[in-house]
């Protein structure tokens, strides 16, 4: 009698818990990557680059020893030196013009008064670092725009003459 062995095709348990491995793994990290994209973490993002830019700003305005500044406008900011006795646009590779993300608007009060933001940017600051390192009493509020179902806002403000606190504003 002769045994005739059946092939039988298929996968076996150990090529099937790999796939579904590498499924788990690829899924892990796709929703990672749509996730970093989220509305909260572009304000975010967003933020914390203008916080590094107005810490940049102080730094200049100390190392150079005269102020400078950050004029804003609906949808931009750009950097402003002072000298002799008016405020000039830098024209900087480090500073470059920046535009606000078309997603989000912003609202500034200095010394806990409103400002009206321009359309366009003008040379006009309104927030100044002094060459001794203090900066203006502002707070600066990053929000949706009005067409966005978001309500999450982000807060940055001066919390001491030289120093700049931020984060999320709450709504309760």
């Amino acid at each position: 009698m002769s045994a005739e062995l059946k092939k039988t095709s298929g996968f076996t348990l150990l090529e099937l818990l790999l796939v579904v491995v590498i499924l788990a793994v690829l899924t892990a990290t796709g929703v990672q990557l749509l996730g970093g994209q989220s509305y909260e973490n572009r304000m975010k993002d967003q933020s914390q680059d203008l916080i590094k830019q107005l810490h940049y700003m102080c730094e200049k305005a100390v190392f150079e020893n005269r102020p400078f500044a950050m004029a804003f406008s609906q949808n931009a900011h750009q950097l402003l030196t002072y000298r002799k006795q008016q405020w000039f646009v830098v024209n900087d590779k480090q500073w470059p013009y920046k535009a606000l993300d078309e997603d989000f608007m912003w609202e500034l009060f200095i010394a806990g008064k409103p400002q009206k933001m321009a359309n366009e940017l003008a040379a006009e600051p309104h927030v100044i670092c002094y060459n001794t390192g203090q900066i203006t009493a502002f707070e600066l509020l990053l929000k949706a725009d009005s067409a966005s179902d978001s309500t999450s806002q982000y807060q940055i403000t001066s919390a001491q003459p030289n120093q700049i606190k931020a984060g999320w504003l709450d709504e309760s």
